[in-house]
């Protein structure tokens, strides 16, 4: 007798449920509208699991507009769809935390299946989800879903949003649970659903980033025998792999562009189970229909948000903001920059400030609507204002100039911000100090000619920095920011802090200062 199984699963979709691209309303090959008719061609197959592996309620105008200012409702525009189509458990992944605690909560409520993590607990002990679920197939064998969540939050998410929580080693929390179910529960096969990434080459064992902790999935699958099948995220890849030390692993991409699928063939033998075979696939999305019952569900959000993003809220004076290349945006600090650094440095009062442009930005036209804002700054981030001694400074400076490398005479992003997946994020741009970036010296020794106020940066002197809680927290690996003293959290997310600047000045003027000279 035998029996085939199959996993499907969604990972990162970041509020996509339509196909359409918010920055200028074009259509993609994305989006659960468009996954969803995958999913009912394969369970016409066979019998399936469905898992969303995190980072599901946060990442485009759709969901920022349900939770910052017409949603409200009871069920989550998210929720409501993978309900609709029956997902069996979902994963918490970090950008769940991002809108709050509350609406985080409201999405968890709303959902019809559970919501998992075995290594987030309450401070009460209690654990935030549901550490792992057992599924028993109808006429067919007994399956464990773990699911388990980057244990890394701490270094992004704003401590206030996360203080009632305790965020316990990914890896060792999986280890323990999967040895707990394989003792008490008897099942046939276990499933990891893992938010978080592959750390290592899977043929090589190469490191593909610093061993931070960030991602675990490689050591999961070197050192948990008891794990099957390995499901990943929060990298963005597109990865599947049959036998990865004898387990099936998956990644599928970001924002509904494909749909993973693990077959899994069992065949009962002396009245036991026996997995017997498993393979990978990852089927995109590119020539299936649109689903119009999924699109129907969010229809009325959908139209209030596209009404909100067409508001006019000020003018460029002078030409306009749109960034056509974003390489050259970086090296060339194009003005949308200098901009985002006078908001925060008005908002704050800091001496200096940074920021670092998405891997996707659109830049202001001469009209500045509130899609402009959300497509330009797409991170629900705040402000803090730290303490930084100039020696701090120059170290995230050197850390920064990282970003860039020369061959064969060009210069280029450096592989560690492109593989494996794209960081463009993590590279800073200040205003406030001028400074040389010289490619021609090692990594560490780049950042030459370092002023503040026409006299040479003091490395002894504090000064005040305004950043986003993200890099204040020590996100991107500026361990240094994390260890500075915190003068004041501006509480206001920096898409209502940017379109209350351009509400209140109208006429927007800004100068073109390159105050980063970049040598090689």
């Amino acid at each position: 007798m035998t029996f085939t199984l199959s996993v499907l699963s969604t990972t990162d979709l970041h509020g996509s449920v339509t196909s359409k691209r918010y920055s200028d309303n074009s259509e993609g090959n994305f989006g659960l509208a468009k996954i969803a008719s995958l999913i009912k061609k394969e369970r016409s197959k066979n019998p399936t699991l469905l898992i969303d592996n995190g980072d599901t309620i946060q990442g485009n105008a759709l969901t920022y507009y349900d939770a910052n200012i017409g949603g409200h409702n009871d069920q989550t525009p998210i929720a409501k769809v993978l309900n609709e189509l029956n997902y069996d458990a979902c994963v918490i992944g970090n950008h769940e935390f991002n809108y709050g605690l509350d609406y985080l909560k409201r999405y968890m409520t709303s959902l019809q299946c559970p919501t998992l993590s075995c290594n987030i607990k309450k401070k009460t002990g209690d654990f935030f989800a549901s550490p792992y679920i057992i599924k028993n197939m109808d006429d067919g064998p007994k399956i464990a879903i773990i699911g388990a969540t980057t244990h890394y939050i701490p270094n992004w998410e704003k401590p206030a949003t996360i203080e009632s929580l305790t965020f316990l080693d990914a890896y060792q929390s999986v280890k323990d649970t999967a040895k707990y179910i394989k003792g008490e529960h008897n099942v046939d096969c276990m499933i990891v659903a893992y938010h978080g990434g592959i750390e290592k080459d899977l043929k090589t064992g190469e490191p593909l980033a610093p061993l931070t902790g960030e991602n675990q999935g490689y050591k999961m699958l070197e050192e948990i025998d008891e794990i099957d099948i390995l499901l990943t995220g929060h990298q963005h890849r597109i990865l599947n792999d049959d036998d990865a030390f004898g387990k099936a692993v998956t990644q599928g991409g970001s924002n509904g562009e494909v749909l993973s699928k693990i077959e899994i063939e069992f065949e009962k033998i002396n009245d036991k189970w026996m997995l017997k075979d498993k393979s990978t696939c990852l089927m995109k999305c590119d020539h299936e229909t649109i689903d119009q019952g999924i699109i129907n569900l969010i229809t009325p959000l959908e139209e209030k948000t596209q009404v909100w993003l067409d508001q006019t809220i000020g003018q460029v004076t002078n030409g306009e903001l749109l960034i056509n290349d974003p390489f050259k945006a970086r090296l060339d600090k194009h003005k949308i920059v200098t901009l985002l650094n006078q908001i925060q440095m008005e908002i704050s009062g800091a001496d200096l400030s940074l920021v670092a442009l998405g891997n996707y930005i659109k830049g202001f036209p001469k009209n500045i609507t509130m899609r402009d804002v959300i497509s330009t700054y797409i991170y629900p981030n705040t402000l803090c204002v730290l303490e930084v001694s100039g020696a701090s400074l120059k170290e995230a400076l050197e850390k920064t100039s990282e970003y860039f490398t020369v061959h064969n005479g060009e210069i280029k992003v450096s592989d560690a911000y492109l593989y494996p997946k794209p960081q463009h994020y993590n590279y800073d741009l200040y205003d406030g100090i001028t400074y040389t970036i010289d490619l021609n010296e090692p990594v560490g020794r780049r950042i030459k000619d370092l002023t503040y106020k026409n006299h040479s940066l003091d490395m002894d002197q504090m000064y005040q920095v305004v950043m986003n809680n993200y890099r204040a927290s020590g996100g991107g690996d500026y361990t240094m920011f994390k260890e500075s003293n915190l003068i004041k959290e501006i509480n206001t997310d920096m898409v209502e802090v940017i379109t209350n600047y351009i509400r209140k000045h109208k006429q927007i003027d800004v100068p073109d200062i390159k105050n980063i000279n970049i040598i090689y």
